[in-house]
């Protein structure tokens, strides 16, 4: 790990390249939550991530993504619950690029190799919903959420 660079990062970094589920978490101006998926994420410096989030037109989701909102990102490896969550504010919002579809493409394939292994259909790819939109997170707070006594401590204190 370079120095300087935050835990959380290097975590992520091995998490990402693999079949996890990602539950992106939004909220509107008085804190009611939505719920939606998140594909295909990439880590961009020390501080922001960028993934493929389901926004379809006209759910909540999709009304609270705007540059500025707060946004949480739960990543989870299925076989291990292995678990770390984001914080942070999004920072950009733009339409899917082919690098962008390409890792999506990868992570759905990822995605159902990995819930074929808890018995999950193979055509698992039915949890993707489609109508994706790019998301800039710049993370402020990175926790280790899998089940135990760490639960909840900050990763770059670690």
């Amino acid at each position: 790990m370079k120095p300087g660079t935050p835990l959380w990062s290097e975590h992520l970094g091995v998490l990402i390249d693999r079949g996890v589920a990602i539950i992106v978490a939004t909220c509107d101006e008085l804190g009611v939550p939505a719920l939606t998926r998140g594909w295909g994420a990439s880590m961009v410096g020390h501080d922001e991530v960028v993934l493929a989030v389901t926004a379809r037109t006209g759910t909540p989701s999709a009304a609270h993504l705007a540059p500025g909102a707060p946004l949480s990102i739960t990543v989870s490896e299925m076989t291990t619950y292995t678990t770390i969550q984001l914080l942070g504010t999004v920072t950009d919002i733009c339409p899917i690029d082919d690098d962008a579809q390409h890792r999506v493409d990868r992570h759905l394939e990822q995605f159902a190799d990995e819930a074929a292994r808890l018995g999950v259909a193979s055509d698992a790819t039915n949890l993707f919903l489609g109508d994706l939109i790019l998301v800039r997170l710049r993370v402020s707070r990175a926790t280790e959420q899998t089940p135990g006594e760490r639960a909840g401590t900050p990763l770059e204190a670690r």
